[in-house]
């Protein structure tokens, strides 16, 4: 990781080459966490870096599998309404 924000492209550009899809999601961590976005986003910014036509289908299906398990989507919130 690089300092403050310095060389973000860097980190996506390393985090785009791996291979292994435990040290993938754990470097989208990281990198989620310092930059203070979502680790889906991270996931989509490494997948628009990728160098390679490989590299690109399997973030795809990293993604892919991410999206079934549907831990990003929000659920509503439960309302009651209190009648005077």
């Amino acid at each position: 990781m690089t300092a403050g924000g310095y060389n973000m492209g860097g980190d996506l550009d390393l985090c785009s080459r791996e291979t292994e899809k435990t040290k993938f999601l754990a470097s989208v961590k990281k990198l989620a966490l310092t930059r203070n976005v979502s680790e889906r986003t991270v996931m989509l910014w490494c997948y628009q870096r990728a160098e390679s036509i490989e590299a690109l289908n399997r973030m795809r299906l990293w993604i892919e599998e991410e999206d079934k398990t549907e831990r990003w989507l929000m659920s509503l919130p439960e309302l009651e309404f209190v009648e005077n």
